[in-house]
This record gives C-alpha cells, structure tokens and sequence, in this order.
C-alpha cells in the first residue's frame, strides 16, 4: 500500500465513523426525545433500525471493495485468555469503581421497552460497536507499519471510552479502555470481527443478567 493509498484509506475508515458520530443526532428527532428520559426510551429502537443497519452496509460496502473486514470465523481456543481478562476487569470495577445509576432508569420503562433495551444492549450494541470501533477505526491504521497499529489501538480504545459519557466513574472509564484494547489485539489476532463482537456480547450479557439480579428496586 502506497503512501497516497494508505491515507486515502485513513480517511474513508474515518468518513464511515464520522457517519456513525453524525447519525446519533436524528434520535433527536424522535417524537419526545427532547428530554434525556426521552432520548433513553428511544434509543433502543433507534439503534436497532437505524444505526445498525447503517453500521452493517458501511460494513458490507467496504469489505466488498477492500476485503479488510471480514466477519471471519471464531475458534474457542483464541477466546478464554480475552474472557479471564474481561471477568478480572469486571472484578477490579465492582471493588474500585463507583455505582452507575444511568441503567436505573431502564425501570421506568414498559416491559416491551425494557425488553427492546436490553436486546439493543446485548445485540445490537456490540456489532454496531465492533464494526466501527474495531473495524473502521482499527483499519485506520493500516498500512503504517506497528507503530501505526499501535497508535490506531490507543485512538479507537480512547474515542470508544469517550463515547461512553452515560459512565461517571474514572475506574469505569478505565475499564472500557481496557476493555477496547483487548477486543482490538483478539480482531488484529483472529482477523475476524466475530471474535470481538461474541465477547462484547458475552460482557454485556452478564452485565445485564447481573445487573437485573442484584438491584434492589423496592
């Protein structure tokens, strides 16, 4: 890859998360998304017609074209060092982190609502996340050489954690940033995205599972 290429490339990885960054005002559109409660009611159904799709034919167009993300395969075997890993950084937040009360207001919600949010939470989320986190971010990168997929880790896992802003805690931040490190070395490894998005679905997963059966909401 070129010079010129490499950058031409930089900039169509970074067009597509600009597109993603850009789609998240139209929720404001959404009837009664004018307020924050209203803004988190939609989201779910926002999210599952609209970022998604834009996120898979993003995805789609640009594999076709390049070839750089591929869905790939998963083999276990490439998986439990990533899972020790995620359930220590779990561990190391619920002693040092402080309580996020964000989620509390899921029950709020009616039980469609709730079940539209936790389904945009644990299925939604990590494809849309891992195709423009560690796809189009991470493939910015490319062609630099290590020094250039290092510093593509470090941007994606920062910019991943910053978007993130319905966390408070700094310990929280440092866990999603951590967090993305990991799920960027398992995609640089496995070449695939499926690896990272079946554990950043695993993740939410049990948060949600956990976070249903610990809280107290009498």
């Amino acid at each position: 890859m070129t010079s010129i290429d490499r950058v031409q490339h930089s900039l169509v990885c970074v067009v597509f998360f600009a597109g993603w960054f850009l789609i998240q005002f139209a929720i404001l559109a959404f009837p009664g998304a004018t307020t924050s409660n209203g803004v988190f009611a939609a989201w779910p159904v926002f999210m599952i017609l609209f970022v998604l799709p834009y996120s898979l034919f993003s995805r789609a167009f640009y594999q076709k074209r390049t070839g750089l993300m591929p869905f790939g395969t998963i083999r276990l075997s490439n998986l439990w060092l990533p899972v020790i890993a995620m359930m220590i950084l779990s561990v190391a937040t619920q002693f040092f982190g402080e309580e996020e009360t964000w989620m509390l207001r899921i029950f709020t919600l009616s039980p469609l609502h709730q079940f539209m949010m936790v389904a945009a939470i644990i299925f939604a989320a990590p494809v849309i996340e891992e195709i423009i986190f560690r796809g189009f971010l991470l493939n910015a990168g490319i062609g630099y050489g290590p020094n250039g997929k290092y510093i593509a880790i470090l941007i994606t896992s920062l910019l991943f954690a910053l978007v993130h802003s319905q966390y408070h805690s700094p310990v929280t931040f440092i866990m999603i940033f951590v967090m993305s490190v990991i799920f960027c070395l398992v995609r640089i490894k496995t070449n695939s995205l499926i690896a990272p998005i079946v554990l950043h679905t695993l993740y939410n997963g049990i948060h949600m599972l956990l976070f249903f059966l610990l809280t107290d909401v009498s």
